[in-house]
């Protein structure tokens, strides 16, 4: 039964441990959907979107600069432009 409410009870958590059963249950990492598609690519293109089969990030830092070297992604072939998370 759950505990009441005014009652809080200490665990032992180890959250690495967490993050890679999350890891585990989440599967592997692919992508969804793209755009634009393999035919559309013969003409200048402002924006390139992908969608992943999971969460990549907190929603909450979609605010956050982050380096594209942390991201772990890349494009072939490499184009200017940079990264933005669109959530």
């Amino acid at each position: 039964p759950p505990l009441p409410p005014d009652r809080k009870e200490e665990l032992d958590i180890d959250i690495e441990q967490l993050k890679q059963l999350a890891k585990e249950a989440a599967g592997p990492l692919s992508i969804e959907r793209y755009s634009p598609s393999e035919r559309e690519i013969n003409h200048v293109l402002s924006t390139v979107t992908m969608t992943f089969n999971q969460p990549m990030i907190a929603v909450s830092s979609l605010d956050e600069v982050m380096n594209v070297e942390d991201l772990d992604i890349s494009l072939t072939p490499k184009v200017e432009g940079r990264w933005r998370w669109t959530g």
